[in-house]
């Protein structure tokens, strides 16, 4: 356990190492992003959403869903390193904590309702927001075509959030994960199933919360 000091020197040690693994695992990313590599020789943009035999297809997860969480877990020791004693103790929900599980309430409603304008808006549109399903990547663009897509091909879907953590990281930024599970019909009246893991960067823009960054993977 040790004193509040040791702990903290402990935090920052953790944090310093897992910047560190991060900077490599994600300059490792940049050097095969740089030339085009993507391990199945396909580009997201030319594979629409698809669901095979009523179930999500499901699809390998590469090494940057690692490199994405040591980024994660770096900003999150890092928050807990420089945080003043006493903040995020157990029984303690900051406000950004309640606004984002709320936000995430909603956000998956809208897919239930088939509100795709609803939906979008809950996304920081524009060059910054990135969007990996599995091993796809989608920028802006691609990823409302892919929402497009989704919501043609799914008649009715009701999601269940099993698991949630909101880690906030300041009162504008937040990092939300866990593991939801949907289930439904295809249009063509097939049974469809879906659950994911999912880590959710967030920030507060017009007194409203927004996904910067998304990362979801089939179980």
């Amino acid at each position: 356990m040790g004193t509040p000091q040791n702990k903290g020197m402990n935090l920052t040690s953790a944090a310093a190492r897992s910047r560190a693994m991060a900077r490599t695992a994600l300059a490792g990313y940049a050097r095969c992003s740089a030339d085009g590599c993507r391990g199945d020789g396909e580009s997201a943009e030319s594979q629409p959403y698809s669901l095979e035999g009523g179930v999500m297809r499901k699809r390998v997860i590469t090494g940057l869903t690692w490199a994405v969480g040591m980024v994660v877990a770096s900003s999150v020791a890092d928050a807990q390193a420089l945080a003043p004693a006493g903040v995020g103790s157990a029984g303690k929900v900051s406000r950004a904590d309640v606004e984002v599980r709320q936000m995430l309430t909603e956000y998956f409603k809208t897919i239930e309702r088939h509100e795709l304008s609803k939906f979008l808006a809950y996304f920081a549109e524009g060059e910054g927001l990135t969007v990996f399903e599995d091993k796809e990547m989608y920028d802006w663009k691609a990823f409302v075509a892919f929402a497009e897509g989704f919501f043609q091909q799914v008649k009715e879907i009701t999601f269940d959030l099993e698991k949630c953590t909101v880690s906030p990281l300041s009162p504008t930024v937040a990092v939300a994960t866990g593991v939801f599970r949907g289930t439904g019909k295809t249009a063509s009246g097939e049974p469809l199933v879906v659950h994911n893991s999912y880590t959710f960067v967030l920030v507060k823009q017009g007194g409203r919360w927004r996904i910067k960054h998304v990362h979801e993977s089939s179980l």
